[in-house]
């Protein structure tokens, strides 16, 4: 399974659009790159990709002697920062089976092979590091914890191990302080060795980007009984499993995160796992290949580091009705397995359809404006708080005060804080305005005017455009 958070070339457009001066977008996004959500089944396969920072030390080349009074510059000794037996540090391991043996570590250490555990056969070199087992925080040094984040087992020796610090949720853990990487294209993330927070375990062996000694702290689950705050909800179809009776693992994750919302983290240390879509029969149906995916949203149109979740659809997988009962495109061959296709949803803000509380209660809006490829794709999604000042304009659609500025702030929703109703249009200056969008050409959509603004508004033109207005008065 490919992780590297969020980070992926399948990311929506910016379409063509219309702004209150008549060219440019009723959302005014730039174009970037952002999500997907591979879920599923574990892939243990080589890496494709690379996308972490690198942070490797120099290699050791050791000390340099020149002779007494050579007149030469004093010489240099370059200092191995993980010696060979040291805790963390590198060994060499003789196990064929458990327990895990001290082998070359120093004593009270055990030598753990991390390139053998991983099965991984493209790796540049051997990996195997030592630790040091525990029963209590007390055996491993002030400000360390003893930690069974690992799940070695209580037949391996070393069911328990001092670490350096405990990671969050979602967030690297790793087993030693090496930081020089044996995976072709795959840098190390972390620099000690990292457990987890305490009912969370560290995945490892499950990503073909992440090293032989890393992975990601999670908790893995059934059903909601089996999670707490901070991810009270088992998202239950996240990894397949090879066991009959739970053919499938779930994950405690923030919150059920289905069709049209916010998908992603805007934490730069969190990976994404604990905020991926909604996996249950009742987001996406007993399909999980169905299953909403997080795809990419353009860069200052929303939150770094999130996307939207989007149904799959394909020639034989058809959309599923969505909550608003909206009619729903399949725009095809967007991903790379099957069903191949996302789902966007005919919806409107003119005046807005988009129906339903959405996470925050806030109710939801339309978003269109972007595009895949030539095809538009429009989704409905929650609203954000606290709600924007919506602008003003009079019946003949002139601006009469500017409200808040709807585009000022992305990493804070602006976009989707305009009040339920209202849409965020560009002034064609840059900023973005709050205004009631209504229909022209059907009398009664016109009359929504009467309830989101006053008895007295009616539809005032924009754009030129005879179909759409916005509500003004005076």
């Amino acid at each position: 399974m490919k992780l590297l958070r969020f980070h992926s070339a399948l990311a929506l457009t910016v379409a063509s659009a219309l702004t209150l001066s008549a060219c440019g977008s009723e959302d005014e996004p730039d174009g970037g790159t952002n999500p997907t959500d591979t879920g599923g089944t574990v892939d243990t396969g080589v890496p494709t990709d690379a996308g972490f920072t690198m942070d490797a030390t120099p290699t050791d080349m050791g000390p340099r002697d020149t002779g007494p009074g050579d007149g030469s510059s004093p010489d240099i000794v370059v200092v191995d920062p993980c010696p060979d037996g040291e805790e963390g540090c590198e060994c060499t391991s003789s196990i064929t089976a458990l327990p895990f043996l001290q082998d070359d570590c120093q004593a009270g250490l055990v030598c753990i092979p991390w390139d053998n555990i991983s099965t991984r056969t493209d790796l540049t070199d051997a990996f195997q590091t030592c630790v040091k087992p525990c029963t209590a925080d007390s055996e491993c040094g002030t400000g360390r914890i003893c930690s069974d984040s690992f799940g070695f087992g209580a037949t391996s020796g070393a069911e328990r191990i001092c670490v350096d610090s405990a990671g969050g949720i979602d967030e690297f853990c790793g087993g030693s302080r090496q930081t020089v990487s044996v995976v072709p294209q795959v840098n190390k993330e972390t620099s000690q060795i990292t457990g987890c927070p305490t009912g969370t375990e560290c995945l490892l062996g499950s990503f073909s980007d992440i090293h032989v000694d890393e992975g990601i702290c999670l908790s893995f689950c059934q059903d909601d009984t089996e999670c707490a705050a901070p991810t009270p909800y088992c998202n239950p179809r996240l990894f397949t499993s090879t066991a009959t009776a739970t053919p499938f693992i779930g994950v405690c994750s923030e919150r059920s995160i289905g069709a049209g919302s916010l998908c992603g983290s805007q934490d730069p240390d969190k990976i994404g796992l604990t905020s991926r879509c909604d996996t249950s029969e009742a987001a996406c149906g007993p399909n999980q290949a169905s299953c909403p995916v997080c795809i990419g949203l353009p860069a200052g149109f929303a939150p770094d580091g999130l996307g939207v979740c989007t149904p799959r659809c394909s020639a034989t997988v058809a959309c599923r009705d969505n909550e608003n009962g909206l009619p729903q495109n399949c725009i095809e061959g967007f991903l790379g397995s099957q069903p191949d296709g996302v789902c966007s949803v005919g919806c409107s803000n003119f005046p807005e359809d988009c129906s339903g509380p959405g996470v925050n209660n806030l109710g939801r809006t339309c978003v269109t404006g972007l595009a895949i490829g030539q095809d538009p794709f429009n989704f409905c999604t929650d609203r954000y708080g606290p709600a924007l000042v919506a602008a003003t304009v009079d019946s003949a659609g002139q601006l009469v005060t500017e409200g808040d500025d709807c585009l000022a702030d992305p990493n804070n929703f602006s976009n989707f804080r305009c009040p339920q109703g209202a849409l965020c249009l560009d002034d064609g200056a840059g900023a973005g305005l709050c205004l009631y969008g209504c229909g022209r050409s059907d009398p009664a959509d016109a009359t929504i005017c009467d309830t989101v603004l006053t008895q007295t508004a009616t539809c005032a033109p924009i754009f030129m455009d005879t179909t759409v207005g916005v509500c003004g008065d005076g």
